[in-house]
C-alpha cells in the first residue's frame, strides 16, 4: 500500500510539472513570453541561491554519505578539492590543483589532468563526485580510472541529471544566462552506461539522490521521480583491463 501511495504521489508531482511547462508555453504563445521567462529565471536562481546559502548543501551531504556507504578498501577520491568527503575512511585525494589535506584523508596528490600518479591495479574503489560533467576528455579519464582499479574494483560517479526540471526549462526557453557554465557534458543514463561499457566497466546500480525542494521556506529532503531528481549516483565495476 505504501509503495502504491508513493507511486501516486510521484505521478501527481510529474503531472504538476508537465502542467507548469505547458502553461509557460501558453504564455509564450500569447505574447507574455519575455516577462514570464524572466520571472521564471529569477525564481529558479533565487531558490538556488537560498539553497547554496551555507555552501554545503543538503543534497551534497546526501550524495557524499551514499558514496562513502558503497566505498570499500583502498579508496581514491578524484576532484576532492571542491568539496571533500568527510564520510570516507582514509581515502587518497587527487586533484588537478594543489589542495590542503582534509583531516580524514590519508594523503593527497596533484596530476596534470592526463595520467594519474599511481601504479596499475592499486585501488579497490575510485570515487568521482560531481566531476565527470566538467571533464573534456572523458575517455582518457575513464581509462585512467580503469588502470588504477583492480579487476572487480568499484568506480562510483555522481553527476547531474540532464532531465532535471531546471535543465528542461532552460533548454525549452532561450534564457541568456546559463544554468551552470562549468558543465561541459551532461550524461543521460543510457549515454553514460554506453560510455562506461566502452571503457571496461559494468554498470551495477543507479541511485536517485534525495532532492531538496522548497516548502514553506524549508528545504525538504525527499526521493522523487526522474523529473525532480537533481543528481544520479552510478555504481560501476571494473570488468576488464582497458588498453587505450
Amino acid at each position: 500500500m505504501n509503495e502504491e501511495r508513493n507511486c501516486k504521489i510521484i505521478l501527481t508531482v510529474d503531472l504538476i510539472v508537465i502542467f507548469t511547462i505547458l502553461t509557460w508555453f501558453m504564455f509564450t504563445w500569447i505574447g507574455l513570453g519575455n516577462q514570464a521567462m524572466e520571472g521564471l529565471r529569477l525564481l529558479i536562481w533565487r531558490s538556488r541561491k537560498l539553497e547554496r546559502k551555507d555552501k554545503v548543501w543538503k543534497e551534497n551531504i546526501n550524495r557524499r554519505k551514499l558514496i562513502a556507504k558503497y566505498s570499500c578498501g583502498k579508496v581514491l577520491d578524484i576532484g576532492f578539492g571542491w568539496l571533500s568527503n568527510p564520510y570516507l575512511i582514509n581515502p587518497v585525494g587527487l586533484d588537478i590543483e594543489k589542495r590542503d589535506k582534509p583531516s580524514n584523508y590519508e594523503s593527497v596528490f596533484t596530476y596534470d589532468g592526463n595520467r594519474f600518479p599511481f601504479e596499475d591495479n592499486y585501488f579497490d574503489t575510485v570515487t568521482a563526485g560531481e566531476l565527470i560533467e566538467h571533464i573534456n576528455n572523458v575517455g582518457n579519464f575513464l581509462t585512467e580510472c580503469n588502470r588504477v582499479l583492480r579487476t572487480g574494483g568499484e568506480l562510483i560517479i555522481s553527476t547531474p541529471n540532464p532531465y532535471y526540471i531546471s535543465e528542461i526549462i532552460y533548454n525549452l526557453f532561450p534564457f541568456k544566462k546559463e544554468l551552470n557554465k562549468d558543465h561541459i557534458t551532461l550524461f543521460s543514463r543510457r549515454t553514460l552506461k554506453r560510455t562506461l561499457d566502452f571503457n571496461g566497466f559494468k554498470l551495477v546500480k543507479i541511485m536517485n539522490n534525495k532532492t531538496t525542494i522548497p516548502v514553506v521556506g524549508l528545504w525538504l529532503n525527499v526521493y522523487l521521480s526522474t523529473l525532480m531528481t537533481n543528481h544520479y549516483i552510478y555504481i560501476c565495476e571494473k570488468e576488464k583491463k582497458w588498453v587505450s
